[in-house]
């Protein structure tokens, strides 16, 4: 298990609710875009050429809204 993985779980145990609850992949995906932003161009192009062939990975420029806007009960400063 990696460190999102880890992250991801305890995440889960503590709010009692999935993380990115997404449909399938790509909205999943999506879910992820919003929270923490499009990656880098650098991380993109690694993605690109690791990612299996069915994941279309050109995705529209989002800034994200930061982790900690996930968590429950908490209060943007």
């Amino acid at each position: 298990m990696d460190v999102w993985g880890v992250g991801a779980v305890f995440y889960e145990l503590c709010a009692l609710r999935p993380l990115f609850p997404g449909e399938n992949e790509k909205d999943m995906v999506r879910r992820v875009h919003e929270v923490l932003g499009t990656p880098t161009d650098k991380t993109l192009q690694y993605f690109k050429r690791h990612a299996s062939r069915h994941m279309d990975l050109n995705f529209a420029p989002v800034r994200g809204k930061g982790l900690a806007s996930m968590i429950p009960g908490h209060v943007p400063v």
